[in-house]
């Protein structure tokens, strides 16, 4: 029904269109030969431009070859226009449309534009189609042929021919409807097209008594655009116009669904509710932008944050405590007698441990002191190696094996004393 018919299949479909319009308003046929149809024309029919109240009719242009009196019914021509109308008049047919839908865009526009709160900018709609759909409620009455009582019975198709569910038909509410005096036009080929499936769906002897009600639902598709300064994002609704709701906006980058926008300190618009503001800078980004300070909780931007090497949590960079061994910064938390954890809880390892093992084939000369103690940080290594007196400190990279403190010192003495850059291979190559 809503796909595109050929042109021998749109004959058939009008023939059966204008025979059952003719049987179903009890006009009289009064022959029938190869094709050729001759009827009575009902007088409060009132057709101008024929004199006498017969009519003959054709559906195969052959048949009226040689005879002027023979009309070949087109799709577009005087009888399924005629019929279309008459069906119309007597109530067969019937045009409604669902009770209280929107009629224009403005009724749709206002209660969108209300359910967006936009932050320093508005909303506004970039596109907006109201399209009128057909529903097909028809009613006959059941024969005793049927197999069952006679009795009124109903059913839906739309205007593709197929059934709606119960659910789809209260949504749309195709129940609540109501007469309209100002239906969209409908050709009569379209018509015959929808009567056609609904024929084909009740039956022979059920046509007879067959009515049907068109029912006009408007559907709605546009574009939302909300602009802040001279950034603007789209967003795209579409559904019945008597149920239609506002749609959230998903927020391309944060994912979050939100009624609320706001822009960035840079333009940038995003749902309101995933934008922060940085306590040192006072410039608005995104949260995921922004880092929490565990000692301070303020969110801030990176730049204002270092990380404590001993737990990798961001504390803002005024916050954190240099430890007096490892000299990387901490957590204060992480500081006990100006001393990091990682360098407190250091533990001895031999050459049997990976991580030892890895520095010493990195640095070969390390292989010179005898003891180590190692403690690991989120960043680096602390070690400590011994021999005899003497001691070496070192603080070095777990991923680039990067010496960033090298210092010696003695086993009596609590003092460190760094290596210049230009003896470290003395130590270390």
């Amino acid at each position: 029904m809503g796909t595109h018919l050929t042109a021998h299949e749109a004959v058939d479909t009008l023939r059966r269109f204008c025979l059952w319009v003719l049987a179903r308003l009890d006009v009289t046929m009064l022959a029938e030969t190869e094709g050729v149809y001759d009827i009575e024309v009902p007088k409060d029919w009132q057709i101008a431009s024929t004199r006498t109240q017969r009519m003959r009719f054709t559906f195969d242009a052959a048949a009226a070859i040689g005879d002027g009196s023979i009309e070949v019914v087109a799709p577009r021509g005087r009888l399924p226009e005629l019929l279309a109308r008459q069906l119309a008049a007597c109530g067969i047919v019937r045009h409604l449309h669902v009770r209280g839908q929107p009629a224009s865009v403005h009724e749709i526009a206002g209660p969108m534009f209300a359910a967006y709160r936009v932050d320093g900018g508005g909303v506004s709609l970039a596109g907006c189609r109201l399209e009128d759909k057909a529903f097909l409620r028809w009613t006959t009455r059941q024969g005793e042929g049927d197999g069952a009582s006679n009795g009124v019975v109903a059913g839906w198709l739309d205007s593709a021919g197929r059934e709606p569910a119960a659910d789809e038909i209260a949504a749309i509410g195709l129940e609540s409807s109501e007469v309209t005096n100002s239906p969209p036009r409908v050709k009569p080929e379209r018509l015959a097209r929808w009567i056609d499936a609904v024929l084909a769906k009740v039956g022979g002897q059920a046509a007879a008594a067959l009515s049907v009600d068109v029912i006009w639902c408007k559907y709605a598709s546009g574009k939302l655009r909300f602009t802040i300064g001279d950034q603007a994002c789209d967003l795209e609704f579409r559904g019945w116009a008597h149920t239609l709701k506002p749609p959230p906006i998903d927020c391309p980058l944060t994912r979050e669904h939100t009624f609320h926008l706001s822009a960035t300190s840079d333009g940038r618009i995003a749902a309101a509710e995933r934008i922060g503001i940085c306590a040192v800078s006072g410039r608005r980004m995104l949260d995921s932008e922004l880092v929490r300070c565990r000692v301070t909780d303020q969110h801030v931007l990176p730049a204002y944050a270092g990380t404590c090497h001993v737990t990798g949590e961001p504390v803002l960079r005024d916050k954190l405590i240099e430890c007096a061994l490892c000299r990387q910064a901490a957590h204060p938390d992480s500081i006990k007698r100006g001393v990091c954890d990682v360098c407190r809880r250091m533990e001895a390892v031999t050459a049997s441990d990976a991580r030892l093992s890895r520095v010493l084939g990195e640095y070969p000369r390390l292989d010179f002191w005898r003891r180590w103690k190692l403690g690991e940080g989120t960043r680096s290594y602390v070690m400590i190696g011994a021999r005899w007196l003497a001691s070496l400190l070192i603080v070095i990279d777990r991923q680039t094996l990067e010496v960033s403190r090298l210092a010696t010192g003695s086993r009596l003495q609590s003092q460190w004393t760094d290596v210049p850059e230009t003896r470290r291979a003395e130590y270390l190559a």
